[in-house]
């Protein structure tokens, strides 16, 4: 019995592997945009319609959410080289012989194993894997990158989860107005969004350590359209490393 599970598992993360998805930044809009447009649609419902297309704008864009998360690690991870286990709270993860033979197809990439391997995308997991990515607080970091209120990523990323769950799991239906959709919509899209590029430009600046004709080549229309420079990313983005740093060498002390 323990054999067969055992190759159950060994195939089903291979199919997870070829299954991880990469970053494609126009498919996230578009697909933020088709449920955008789903909400202009609601109230030439009739009641019972109107309930279930809420509901499901919900669960789509939590759906949506997910997979280019699953996206963003993979590419992060691939694109700036990041050692698996500076981000896993595990030692060690098994490979299996199954995905092994299939090593050479282009999909097998460091960062798919990794998300094949993570499985579930909840936020405790995306924080944990991004903050250590980062190497600071990084709901906070953007919410102070974007000028919002503190928590804001977090409350708004968490109770999107949550309001699935209950949609999903216990059956509930949305309260939501049309409006509050189309804003949580929007406020998931920038997000989201920013978290990719920030932490690129994050990494690009102080472990990668490209000079500022550099940054400037990469960054400068996304920085412009976001209004920040290059010395206020840093401004604001080197004491949250610096804590990070202190408390990490604070808790290996002890």
């Amino acid at each position: 019995m323990q054999k067969k599970q055992n190759q159950k598992n060994e195939r089903n993360l291979s199919n997870k592997v070829e299954q991880t998805p990469g970053i494609n930044i126009d498919d996230f809009i578009h697909s933020c945009d088709e449920l955008a447009q789903l909400c202009k649609i609601i109230k030439d419902q009739n009641k019972t319609n109107q309930k279930l297309l809420k509901n499901f704008i919900k669960i789509r864009l939590v759906s949506i959410v997910e997979f280019n998360l699953k996206g963003i690690i993979s590419n992060l991870i691939d694109r700036q080289d990041i050692e698996p286990k500076k981000i896993l709270y595990e030692d060690s993860i098994v490979i299996d012989l199954d995905l092994l033979q299939n090593f050479k197809k282009d999909e097998y990439t460091k960062g798919r194993i990794v998300v094949a391997h993570l499985d579930k995308m909840n936020p405790g997991i995306v924080y944990g894997i991004m903050k250590k990515i980062n190497q600071l607080d990084v709901f906070t970091w953007i919410d102070e990158l974007l000028g919002l209120k503190n928590k804001t990523f977090w409350n708004e990323f968490k109770g999107l989860y949550r309001e699935r769950n209950d949609l999903t799991h216990n059956l509930f239906d949305t309260n939501d107005t049309v409006a509050t959709l189309e804003g949580k919509i929007e406020i998931m899209n920038i997000l989201i969004m920013n978290l990719y590029i920030f932490t690129n430009l994050n990494l690009d600046i102080y472990d990668n350590h490209y000079p500022s004709s550099e940054i400037d080549k990469k960054y400068s229309t996304f920085l412009n359209r976001t209004g920040m420079t290059e010395k206020k990313f840093k401004i604001i983005t080197k004491p949250f490393r610096e804590k990070y740093k202190n408390e990490n060498n604070r808790n290996r002390r002890y």
